[in-house]
């Protein structure tokens, strides 16, 4: 098939994408700046729904209330309407282009009606057949797999300039979508983190965007031609200055060639009358030009068969190629539900408090909250991999820390020597402290403790990369930075977050502990 499997879920759309990483967004800006506060509590009992049963119902199922839980926290709580702003503003967007090309199209063939009578055949067919086929090409490269993977493997890289330039010409528009709203969004920080997020998402959406522009360009252009053909005859001449080359036999050819497609309903432009219209510079062009209906009719089957309708095709197939990567994404993943649970863990905050103290407090379990079952405790088992010479005998105080600070059921241990090891013997050593407890790429965190001194760039290309690659994606990542300063703690976690979160990964995330007994107060759930 051409976009891969069959589409899993046909439900989730581009607003249900938009709508997730806009709280995503939120929560990233939270987690930058050092606030948790808590979500609403009209969304409680269906976090505490999916808090209950995730480890337990189908993916189906996950799924829909998933999306309930995002329908009412998109409900418009306090007066915050930024994510139905944002919605809006993309559905303006594709209005705005949609009908600004349409009535480009009609301004340039009325322009160009009014510099003279003549039509001039090759600047038409040029710019108006030639150039959308080239440019779409150049669009097409998506639907070819081999070239896919490797010229736009990192389609944030080849995207977001052109979306930040659009989003630039486009800020006063943008501005006016955010009037109104009790805590703005900016739409181009939010759709630059989306791409980030989303690259071949938001990348398809784009090219669907410029692709109806282009679209409604041409049929605007070819309606106004046409119309303008009904109601006033014109003199169609062709020239150029490289008389040598292009002769009115190979015209003739060309024209030939070009016609395949209408040639049982129109055989086109006889050779003679290619020959009597072509123009030299510098003579008088007549005003009206015997046998012009040909090259009419040439030029509105060309424009219509070789620029409209192949773009319409490819705007259909990446509308297929949209909802197919949509429904690939995996928006129940573990990292979503561990959202959920850390905004159940934090609900025990008054989020009108003005305290800022009590969002820097350690979570604490919400008293309506009820107890996890056994059996969803016994998934909860954490992997803490670390370095010999940070552990240093401290394996039992810091696994009880850790099982209380991210409500584990038990943790395993996974010791790595100085020297960087090969993947067969890492994967051996997790296979040797997980083989008489459960799957090893079902961990539900993988925890990495490294020192807060270390380079974080080093850090996570070197032993993450591997991690993430044996274990799996499924599992969530979390940097533990140890030191013996819990302001310099602090400050190197907001550097490790912000690298990590520069180089694309959302799926990581840092926290920091204290090297005594005392464990930091500025911890947050993986997400």
């Amino acid at each position: 098939m051409l976009f891969g499997r069959k589409t899993v879920d046909k439900d989730w759309g581009l607003a249900d994408v938009l709508r997730l990483e806009v709280l995503a967004y939120r929560h990233e800006q939270a987690r930058l700046s050092g606030r948790e506060r808590m979500e609403n509590a009209a969304n409680q009992g269906i976090l505490e729904e999916m808090q209950q049963r995730h480890g337990d119902i189908h993916e189906w199922q996950r799924r829909r209330l998933l999306r309930q839980w995002m329908e009412s926290k998109w409900a418009g709580v306090h007066g915050d309407n930024s994510g139905n702003d944002l919605l809006e503003s993309v559905q303006k967007t594709g209005r705005m282009v949609l009908w600004g090309g349409f009535i480009l199209g009609l301004l340039v063939h009325s322009f160009w009606s009014q510099l003279g009578n003549s039509v001039n055949v090759m600047g038409v067919f040029l710019t108006h057949v030639i150039l959308p086929l080239l440019f779409l090409a150049a669009l097409c490269v998506q639907f070819i797999p081999g070239i896919a993977s490797s010229a736009i493997s990192r389609p944030q890289r080849l995207w977001h300039p052109v979306v930040m330039l659009f989003l630039g010409l486009s800020r006063r528009f943008a501005e006016s979508w955010e009037t109104g709203v009790r805590e703005a969004i900016p739409i181009a920080e939010v759709l630059k983190f989306v791409l980030l997020r989303r690259g071949r998402i938001i990348a398809t959406w784009f090219s669907m965007l410029i692709q109806r522009g282009v679209l409604a360009y041409l049929a605007g252009f070819w309606i106004w031609f046409v119309i303008q053909l009904l109601t006033r005859s014109a003199a169609f001449t062709w020239g150029t200055t490289l008389s040598s080359v292009v002769s009115a036999e190979r015209v003739s050819r060309a024209a030939y060639w070009i016609g395949l497609p209408w040639r049982w309903v129109f055989s086109g432009p006889s050779e003679e009358q290619i020959a009597a219209t072509q123009s030299w510079f510098g003579q008088p062009v007549p005003l009206v030009q015997s046998g012009w209906e040909a090259w009419a009719l040439f030029l509105m089957l060309a424009i219509l068969v070789y620029a409209i309708l192949p773009r319409l095709v490819v705007l259909v197939l990446e509308g297929t190629r949209l909802r197919w990567l949509v429904s690939k994404e995996d928006f129940s993943a573990l990292r979503f539900t561990r959202i959920l649970d850390g905004m159940l863990l934090r609900t025990g905050i008054d989020q009108d408090s003005p305290d800022p103290s009590e969002f820097n407090s350690e979570p604490t379990m919400a008293p309506h909250m009820p107890e996890k079952s056994r059996k969803q405790r016994d998934h909860d088992v954490g992997l803490i991999v670390s370095l010999e010479s940070i552990i240093q005998g401290r394996e039992d105080d810091l696994s009880e820390r850790l099982r209380e600070r991210f409500q584990l059921a038990d943790c395993r241990w996974i010791r790595l020597g100085q020297s960087a090891e090969g993947r067969e013997q890492l994967r051996g050593r997790i296979q040797e402290s997980t083989k008489d407890w459960l799957p090893f790429d079902h961990a539900d965190r993988v925890l990495h403790i490294v020192d807060s001194g270390q380079n974080p760039k080093q850090a996570y290309r070197s032993r993450l990369a591997l991690i993430r690659e044996i274990i799996g994606p499924q599992a969530g990542v979390v940097f533990i930075l140890t030191g013996s300063s819990q302001n310099s703690l602090q400050d190197r976690e907001k550097i490790w977050l912000k690298s990590i979160r520069r180089w694309g990964d959302f799926n990581t995330d840092v926290v920091s502990m204290l090297a005594g007994n005392e464990p930091d107060t500025k911890a947050e759930e993986a997400p």
